[in-house]
């Protein structure tokens, strides 16, 4: 809960302009922080539109997302959730309810709503809902809309660019990229140099590379064996850096194999076959 405080205060007391619809999403991350095991990617405000059908009343709307993920390779899976600042006239109850996709959640409260009347009355909220993986998925596919819902059932269509969400997405994905890198040059540095033993194709003094393939490939789970192989014959002249692999030995072979030259690959290639 103090997280989300924090967070709802830097989007209410920020004094630089919200991104809209319009606005370039390469500049859409706010802040990246690494703690304990956990990746935390904030957006910067967004100016949601809404939908002109049921949306009269909303004077003004602010969001944000905010994305986490654990540094942990092996679990793939995004947490995260909306907050909102949603100002409107005061002609009916508070929005009490989240929905998406089918999916109904309680907001949450961040701080006391508040309200003034002159002319007329307004009524602001601080909100907050949890969102899923199902979020990032649809942003691949187009904007992501949700409702805010009334306990009389009166509901509002906000709608947030799915250039947004996926500059936010992309980020989170990129720092955990980046976690793993370092997990693997630690564990380059503490891997053994490995003498070629008898009967096996020999290999140049200096092949570093083609040494660890054979290393790591001793230690790789069977079935990782098998799609390693037909991974580096269908790579043996370009190599590919796009994360393939679950298992750390699968993993440390793909470096090894993007690491070395194109010789190198073709004599690690042939010793892989003739496993």
């Amino acid at each position: 809960m103090l997280r989300k405080t924090v967070v709802v205060m830097s989007l209410l007391l920020g004094a630089c302009s919200s991104l809209d619809s319009e606005s370039d999403f390469s500049q859409s991350v706010e802040s990246v922080s690494h703690k304990g095991d956990k990746i935390t990617v904030v957006g910067k405000k967004y100016s949601p539109e809404i939908d002109s059908s049921n949306g009269g009343d909303i004077l003004k709307s602010n969001a944000l997302v905010v994305l986490q993920a654990s540094r942990n390779p092996e679990e793939k899976s995004v947490t995260g959730y909306m907050n909102m600042e949603v100002s409107y006239f005061k002609s009916y109850t508070e929005f009490e309810k989240a929905s998406y996709q089918g999916k109904l959640f309680d907001l949450t409260e961040l701080k006391p709503s508040t309200s003034v009347c002159t002319e007329h009355c307004t009524a602001t909220q601080y909100i907050s809902f949890p969102i899923d993986q199902s979020v990032l998925n649809s942003a691949n596919g187009g904007n992501f809309k949700f409702d805010l819902v009334t306990n009389s059932d009166y509901k509002v269509t906000f709608i947030i660019a799915n250039g947004y969400i996926k500059s936010l997405s992309d980020e989170l994905a990129n720092q955990r990229g980046q976690t793993n890198a370092v997990a693997t040059t630690a564990a380059i540095a503490a891997a053994p140099v490995i003498a070629t033993s008898a009967g096996e194709p020999e290999i140049e003094s200096g092949a570093k590379s083609v040494q660890m393939i054979q290393y790591w490939y001793d230690k790789a789970p069977a079935a990782e064996r098998e799609e390693f192989v037909d991974w580096a014959y269908q790579y043996r002249k370009t190599g590919s850096d796009v994360a393939t692999f679950k298992s750390q030995p699968a993993q440390m072979m793909q470096y090894w194999y993007n690491e070395a030259s194109l010789e190198e690959r073709q004599k690690a290639l042939s010793w892989l076959i003739s496993r």
